[in-house]
C-alpha cells in the first residue's frame, strides 16, 4: 500500500498553495488600483478560479477524485492560454507578469506534475472522472448568461459580439468540451498507471 504521503509532499504544495493566493491577492489589488475591477469580474475567470481550488485542494483537502479534477482544470488554464490567449497583448498588460507566469503555466506544470509524482491511492478509472466535466459546462453557462447580461466577457472567445455572433463562441466551446473530455480520461489513465507502477515497485521483492 502506498500509505500516507511523506512530509516533503505536504511541504511543496502547501509553498505552491501559499504562492498561488499571493499571486491572486497580488493580482487582485493591482487590478483593483489600476483599472478599478469589479470583483466579480476578476473571480470570474476561469484561471483564478481554478488555481484557488488548486491552492483549497493543496492546503486544505486530501481527495483524489477532487485533486483529479482540479488537475484537469488546471490543464485547461495552461492549454487555453498557450493556445488562444498568450498573443494577446491586452491580456498580459492588464496582469503582473511574475502572476500571468505562475497562474497560466508554472501551476498548471506543477498540478499535472504532482498528479505523477503522487497518484490516487485507489483506482480512479473513467467513469469516476466524469462529474469533474460538471465545472466546466457550468463556467461556461455562468460566463454566458451574465455576459449577456453585464456586457462583459471575461476572455475574448467567449464574447459573442465579435465576428460571427455565438457561432463561433459555439463551436469553439465544443472543442474545448471534446479537449475537456479526453483531457479526464487521460488523467484518469496516467494516475492509475502511474499508481500500479508505484504499487509493482513496492512490491518487488528488489526494492
Amino acid at each position: 500500500m502506498m500509505g500516507v504521503q511523506p512530509r516533503w509532499v505536504w511541504a511543496y504544495r502547501h509553498v505552491l498553495g501559499l504562492v498561488i493566493v499571493a499571486a491572486v491577492a497580488t493580482q487582485y489589488q493591482f487590478s483593483r488600483r489600476t483599472f478599478g475591477v469589479d470583483p466579480l469580474n476578476f473571480f470570474s475567470f476561469f484561471t483564478i478560479q481554478s488555481n484557488m481550488m488548486l491552492a483549497a485542494v493543496w492546503l486544505l483537502l486530501d481527495s483524489d477524485r477532487t485533486r483529479a479534477a482540479v488537475t484537469l482544470y488546471l490543464c485547461i488554464t495552461g492549454a487555453v492560454y498557450a493556445l488562444l490567449l498568450s498573443g494577446v497583448d491586452a491580456i498580459v498588460r492588464i496582469q503582473v507578469p511574475w502572476v500571468n507566469t505562475v497562474l497560466h503555466q508554472v501551476m498548471p506544470l506543477a498540478a499535472l506534475g504532482d498528479w505523477v509524482l503522487v497518484p490516487p491511492q485507489r483506482p480512479l478509472g473513467w467513469r469516476r472522472m466524469l462529474p469533474a466535466l460538471g465545472y466546466p459546462l457550468l463556467y461556461l453557462g455562468y460566463t454566458l448568461v451574465r455576459g449577456a447580461v453585464v456586457g462583459w466577457y471575461p476572455y475574448p472567445f467567449l464574447d459573442p459580439g465579435g465576428p460571427g455572433g455565438y457561432r463561433p463562441v459555439a463551436w469553439l466551446s465544443l472543442l474545448i468540451a471534446a479537449a475537456a473530455a479526453l483531457g479526464a480520461l487521460g488523467i484518469a489513465w496516467l494516475g492509475d498507471v502511474r499508481r500500479r507502477q508505484i504499487l509493482e515497485r513496492q512490491s518487488s521483492p528488489w526494492t
